[in-house]
């Protein structure tokens, strides 16, 4: 978690500098090095937004696995209250019929 949370940082970061630079390049106002440095930073951005879905990816299985099982124990227990209200019905059918008798 942490690590995400660093990649995040060094992410929101990066937007920011490259944002930045890009005003000056639009501009016309830059040199070599800064179009150099734009480049970095945006194959850096690249780099950082894998390393995050990489993080990522384990983290959704594991959620989308759990809720599998919570799924299954749903529908168990919808089954078996279906029964129980089949079985209701069947004790009031004799009851009526009880009575009638």
């Amino acid at each position: 978690m942490e690590e995400v949370i660093s990649y995040l940082k060094k992410k929101s970061q990066l937007i920011y500098d490259i944002n930045c630079i890009k005003k000056y390049i639009e501009g016309g106002d830059y040199d070599k090095n800064l179009k150099t440095t734009w480049e970095r930073y945006k194959k850096e951005l690249i780099e950082i937004n894998k390393k995050i879905e990489k993080l990522r990816i384990p983290q959704i299985q594991e959620f989308d696995d759990k809720k599998q099982i919570i799924m299954s124990s749903i529908k168990e227990h919808e089954e078996k209250i279906r029964l129980l209200k089949k079985q209701l019905k069947d004790i009031d059918k004799i009851i009526i019929k009880l009575q009638i008798d």
